[in-house]
């Protein structure tokens, strides 16, 4: 690095010294260190004028202002798709719900009534977790945890790779 020479040092204990003008460079240096500068810039920087430090500073700050805009640009840009997602789980909810409502699996898979709405209910419990909780991610990983998808899903993608049969009317229609 060679930011900082000491004065002397101890040949016995090593220790460095340095003098008054050194340590001032000290705090230069840690100031351009905790500003962001890099080691490079630094060496560039620690000859310099108070007025070139000055605009290096009003540089660096217009460098982590545009920083941040992108920043504060990406975190919007995953709100919108957040609400749009959010959006889509509730159309999707809504529209599962009429066709469960809608479907008698009695005829085509001999399912009694208790059985097809303990299903309607664990489908519908996935749906109220997703819509409770603001990471799908986070909602899935846990409802797979605590098993709320496994009996619902498990039904649904049978009927779906037609090991079951498919279902009358619109269930898998937009799927």
């Amino acid at each position: 690095m060679d930011l900082l020479k000491p004065a002397s040092v101890n040949h016995w204990s090593g220790y460095r010294n340095y003098d008054e003008e050194q340590a001032l460079a000290f705090v230069k240096i840690k100031n351009l260190q905790r500003a962001g500068f890099t080691i490079e810039e630094i060496k560039g920087l620690l000859s310099q004028e108070d007025a070139t430090l000055y605009e290096a500073f009003t540089a660096k700050i217009a460098e982590a202002e545009e920083n941040l805009r992108a920043i504060k640009a990406i975190q919007r840009s995953y709100r919108t798709e957040m609400n749009a997602m959010e959006k889509r789980i509730k159309e999707i909810r809504q529209t599962v719900h009429a066709d469960l409502e809608a479907y008698d699996p009695k005829e085509e898979f001999g399912m009694d009534g208790a059985a097809y709405e303990s299903l309607k209910q664990d489908v519908m419990r996935f749906f109220e977790t997703i819509e409770k909780n603001a990471s799908l991610e986070t909602t899935i990983f846990r409802s797979r945890r605590n098993g709320l998808i496994s009996s619902g899903m498990r039904a649904i993608n049978s009927c779906r790779s037609g090991t079951a049969g498919p279902m009358p009317g619109s269930f898998w229609r937009n799927a």
